[in-house]
């Protein structure tokens, strides 16, 4: 069970792990962990799971997932689904994407819960208990040095948010590159593997308009087939950027230093290491 600071409400929830017996079986037994490196992080049954997910078997899955986690189908362009994966990359309709378009607010690109984390003069930074190096994180020892002393911000999605994201400024892309990677659950149970580091990835430099140059980086995980992002010459701030296929996955923010202040209560929670459930264009912190 993970604890999650409900900034609407200022109060906490405890949120359950989606499939928490087959992932402590995977991580915490001797005999999961076998499996998990011979086949279940392993792309090819990442792509099997997608393909019954995206055929009309899985569309059985859907009613019950609704009721569960209590869908509000009534936000989203459609109610009718083909399967369970055309349910799960469903389209809100743009009156329920409401976004800060202040030019000097800091919006999170999409629903789900974050936490921040400083990039020290190392160029490390710890996320959930992992000690990370951002040029293993990149793969690419040229760019990291411009982010040193800069800010992190760590979006996880759980299987109930909405798994479309956004560009959280104005701003032309500079780099696309993708790392293929292994597929491992980015839920705390997984933290001995440097998740991050160790999954496939896909991430953007970007020159902005207000915060300058940044990093987008999504990261899959496991039961993911794909990251799916849009290739643009130029976006806007609010923009759908993409979105991930069935799972909970992480959008990871990357941002030079002295550019941003994120809000205090983010700050608050993720000293204590908590994260905050924020929404798609939401305010999570301000330009300086």
């Amino acid at each position: 069970m993970i604890k999650v600071y409900d900034r609407e409400k200022k109060d906490f929830y405890v949120e359950d792990e989606y499939g928490k017996e087959s992932l402590e079986l995977l991580y915490n037994t001797l005999r999961g962990r076998i499996l998990l490196k011979l086949f279940f992080s392993n792309r090819l049954y990442s792509k099997m799971v997608g393909m019954f997910e995206k055929s009309i078997f899985s569309r059985k899955k859907v009613k019950k997932f609704i009721e569960d986690y209590n869908i509000p189908l009534k936000e989203y362009e459609k109610d009718k689904f083909k399967s369970f994966d055309d349910f799960f990359i469903r389209k809100k309709n743009k009156k329920y994407l409401e976004v800060d378009m202040d030019k000097d607010t800091l919006i999170a690109p999409c629903d789900g819960k974050v936490q921040m984390f400083k990039i020290d003069d190392a160029l490390r930074l710890k996320v959930k208990g992992s000690m990370y190096n951002l040029a293993e994180l990149l793969e690419d020892k040229k760019i990291v040095n411009r982010y040193r002393g800069g800010t992190c911000l760590v979006y996880r999605l759980s299987v109930d948010d909405y798994h479309r994201y956004c560009y959280i400024d104005k701003g032309k892309p500079l780099l696309y590159r993708e790392i293929k990677g292994k597929l491992h659950t980015v839920r705390p149970i997984a933290k001995r593997y440097n998740v991050f580091a160790r999954n496939q990835r896909e991430y953007m430099v970007a020159n902005t308009e207000n915060i300058g140059e940044i990093i987008y980086m999504e990261v899959g995980a496991i039961q993911i087939g794909k990251i799916n992002n849009f290739k643009v010459r130029k976006f806007e701030k609010g923009q759908e950027k993409g979105y991930f296929s069935h799972g909970a996955s992480t959008i990871v923010i990357i941002l030079q230093e002295d550019m941003v202040k994120i809000d205090d209560d983010i700050v608050e929670m993720s000293r204590k290491n908590i994260e905050t459930k924020v929404k798609y264009g939401q305010k999570v912190g301000v330009i300086v």
